[in-house]
């Protein structure tokens, strides 16, 4: 994870979208900060879903919108 909050602050992005399914990890990633942002329910089959998280890169300090991005808590 730090390889892609690097990658994200010299590309000076905004913020990190993925997906994943609920038998896979959307814990983890919650756990990093990510927030849920849509699901599809019953995708690809019944009783799974496909979630979609994203977690941004910005921080505002004293008014001003700064690249920050904190993949580990």
């Amino acid at each position: 994870m730090n390889q892609i909050g690097s990658f994200a602050l010299s590309h000076q992005l905004t913020s990190i979208c993925l997906d994943t399914y609920t038998f896979q990890a959307p814990l983890f990633y919650q756990r990093l900060g990510f927030i849920e942002v849509g699901r599809f329910v019953n995708f690809p089959v019944a009783g799974v879903d496909k979630g979609f998280f994203q977690k941004s890169c910005l921080i505002r300090i004293y008014g001003k919108s700064v690249f920050a991005c904190f993949l580990c808590k």
